[in-house]
């Protein structure tokens, strides 16, 4: 399988390079740049290679971009799993917390209750001592 090899014009090279310099392109520079390209270059297939090599290049930055993106879209999707099952795991226990402490309540209660029967008796036992002797 033969590699697309993508074509560009001088232009759209030396509007690349002003960009790659930080510059805001503009038609004077980009005529500058193209000028000094072409003085640089020895024949106008030197400029073609390059033209081809900086298009190849820009595809193979995009293609890791777009696997980059793909894997933090991955990435969000399985947090947010993590998370909904973190939450589904709180909201567990909060039920099970709110749960026990009914419990614990009416254990509460049935504990006040027999210590009240208890310090009943005990009150019993305490009248029928002192009226013993």
């Amino acid at each position: 399988m033969k590699k697309e090899v993508k074509r560009m014009t001088l232009e759209a090279l030396a509007e690349i390079v002003a960009k790659g310099f930080g510059q805001m392109a503009t038609k004077d520079d980009l005529s500058a740049v193209k000028t000094d390209l072409i003085k640089r270059m020895a024949t106008k297939d030197d400029l073609e290679d390059l033209a081809i090599m900086t298009a190849r290049g820009f595809g193979d930055v995009s293609g890791r971009l777009n696997k980059l993106k793909d894997s933090v879209v991955g990435l969000k999707e399985e947090m947010k799993k993590g998370f909904d099952h973190l939450e589904n795991r709180i909201d567990g226990v909060e039920f099970k917390l709110s749960s026990n402490a009914s419990a614990w309540t009416k254990d509460s209660d049935h504990l006040h209750e027999w210590v009240g029967e208890l310090d009943k008796r005990v009150n019993k036992i305490e009248d029928k001592i002192v009226s013993a002797k």
